[in-house]
């Protein structure tokens, strides 16, 4: 689908420009206005503890940035020097050891090697079980009365506490396994970053086969993107979404039946990564382009093809949810229901149900974090982009809608990311944004505009910006890893974790598929006193005191928490009247019998 040459003239194509420069800025500062306001018009109701936190201390202090950035305007082109011997190949190379470098090192620079959130923890988790061949593991009977306060968080109701394993679809983890099996896993979200690389310069030669600039352009802003290379680091599974998502169009623009047909197999892929919202979410708007084309039995294809991949994930987690032999019981949370029926329709039907004015400002506080972790350019080239080839342009149609629709559909059904370096849930098509920047960039050079000056300037704060954000992303991580690594040094057999004292304090009660770690790691919130008792006949037991945890309380600008709370007071009082046995470090100390 190659571009039509602009009609205007270069001050038109200027002006236009400069209305995409001024629409960036208008949306910034409504993004951050909303961010800003809503909370004080409704309350603290409204005010999610690490939304704020996150947009408070690592969005709003850049949002200066990203509006002088939209000052920058394009040069005559006879005005600069240019030189046409673009080497793209050797920017591709260079992109690709980038990011598997940047991917691998940071993973262990910035997180520590640990997995801060729940999702990557259930990545991890599922990884571990596939690694051995099996899609669920048991859970070991003598274990089971305590299952909850285990931490099966976004897991599966199997039978009566019988299995368990995540309740993500299974392509991400599989993949990880896979690497597992040759002690590479750590390398699966740079290898996808880096695929990713690979999958857009094919499609910005494809696109614009006579200009090479284009896609070093297209390479550039994606290695300038601090939500790419950190979330590379990370065990999430949006670099893969991203990587399959932008492979599978790739294979959609070659437009053979061959393929057409290889793409399919693709989205099969990308349907199961994690969730079975995303992927299809992406393709829509090329069916609806094939639609407008009267491609019929291309499009029947896809929609015969999408139609049975769709009923196979959706089927998934009832299949595995089947192997209980008894009906399933609810997993709990410290104070609520974490999933009590495993159908993804149940999920959203639930979420449909709650939309409010909370929606409004995450949706807000997720856009604005998504600007302000990409590279300054990318935003008002993109509207240009889109702007200037929406008529022309089939396919910018198509990347436009892509990329709008998730913000929207997400807006209504999971506006709270939770960790995000950036808007994760919009991860999946950044290449959209990308390539409709590409298109804002080929009209300018086209029209005998020069974007070279204000990407050298851009770029230049991009690559500050870069281990800026990599600096915050550690600077949460920390507490985390810190506590993470002193309850796993402690010598008992099983620690009881005040968890609620902090948010997200939960996140820090993990344990092996297998329970093979030592010790045990419980949520205190979830341990019954008759469970305890049973625990205290064969085990040494820690209580985690909840003062340990002030370090997570300092992220999220809390006082550090001066006592434990009553659900740990009991259970601590029922611990020293019952003779449990008490590991050295606690509020009573004996040597195991």
């Amino acid at each position: 689908m190659p571009l039509q040459s602009g009609t205007g003239t270069e001050l038109a194509i200027s002006r236009r420009y400069g209305l995409a420069r001024m629409l960036t800025i208008a949306l910034v500062l409504s993004f951050a206005s909303l961010f800003t306001l809503l909370p004080l018009l409704f309350g603290g109701s409204l005010v999610e503890n690490l939304t704020l936190r996150l947009g408070s201390t690592q969005d709003m202090p850049l949002v200066w940035i990203f509006l002088l950035t939209a000052f920058l305007q394009p040069t005559p082109a006879n005005s600069v020097a240019v030189d046409h011997r673009s080497p793209a190949t050797a920017a591709l190379f260079v992109s690709v050891l980038f990011i598997l470098l940047a991917g691998a090192v940071g993973n262990h620079v910035v997180f520590h090697g640990y997995a801060v959130t729940r999702d990557e923890q259930m990545a991890i988790f599922d990884q571990q079980i596939f690694v051995h061949g099996r899609l669920l593991w048991p859970i070991p009977t003598d274990w089971r009365f305590v299952a909850d306060a285990l931490n099966r968080r976004f897991m599966l109701p199997i039978g009566a506490n019988e299995f368990w394993v995540s309740g993500y679809l299974p392509v991400h983890s599989a993949f990880r396994a896979l690497l597992a099996s040759i002690g590479i896993s750590d390398l699966s979200s740079p290898l996808m970053a880096a695929l990713s690389a690979v999958a857009l310069w094919t499609i910005a030669r494809k696109l614009w086969p006579d200009s090479k600039d284009t896609a070093v352009l297209a390479l550039l802003l994606l290695v300038t993107s601090s939500q790419v290379i950190i979330t590379a680091m990370t065990a999430f599974s949006m670099s893969m979404h991203l990587a399959l998502n932008l492979v599978w169009l790739a294979l959609f623009l070659a437009d053979r039946r061959q393929t057409h047909a290889v793409a399919a197999l693709v989205g099969f892929f990308a349907t199961g990564i994690h969730q079975p919202l995303f992927h299809p979410l992406f393709v829509l708007p090329f069916f609806l382009l094939l639609a407008e084309q009267r491609r019929c039995r291309l499009l029947g294809f896809y929609l015969a093809s999408y139609a049975l991949i769709g009923a196979f994930w959706m089927a998934w987690p009832l299949w595995i949810t089947s192997h209980g032999t008894s009906p399933p019981t609810a997993i709990h949370c410290a104070s609520t229901i974490c999933s009590s029926a495993p159908g993804f329709i149940d999920r959203l039907r639930s979420a449909l149900t709650t939309f409010d004015v909370q929606h409004i400002w995450m949706t807000a506080a997720n856009v604005l974090r998504f600007v302000c972790w990409q590279h300054p350019l990318l935003v008002p080239l993109a509207l240009f982009g889109a702007m200037t080839c929406w008529r022309s342009e089939p396919l910018v149609r198509a990347l436009a809608i892509g990329f709008v629709l998730p913000v929207v559909v997400m807006a209504v059904i999971l506006p709270w990311q939770g960790h995000g370096w950036g808007y994760r849930y919009v991860h999946q098509v950044l290449g959209n944004a990308i390539l409709l920047a590409c298109y804002g960039f080929r009209q300018l050079e086209t029209n005998g505009l020069s974007m070279r000056r204000p990407l050298i300037v851009s770029s230049a704060m991009a690559l500050v910006l870069l281990p800026l954000h990599g600096w915050m992303a550690e600077r949460v991580a920390a507490p985390f890893v810190r506590i993470h690594d002193e309850l796993a040094s402690i010598p008992a057999d099983v620690v009881i974790v005040d968890t609620e004292v902090v948010p997200y304090g939960q996140d820090v009660v993990g344990n092996r598929f297998d329970l093979s770690n030592r010790p045990k790691l419980l949520i205190a919130a979830l341990v019954k006193p008759a469970d305890l008792l049973a625990l205290c006949k064969r085990s040494t037991i820690v209580f985690y005191d909840s003062r340990r945890m002030a370090p997570i309380a300092q992220l999220f600008g809390m006082p550090p928490p001066k006592g434990a709370s009553p659900q740990v007071r009991r259970l601590r009082e029922l611990a020293k009247n019952a003779g449990c046995t008490m590991a050295p470090g606690t509020a009573r100390s004996r040597e195991a019998a």
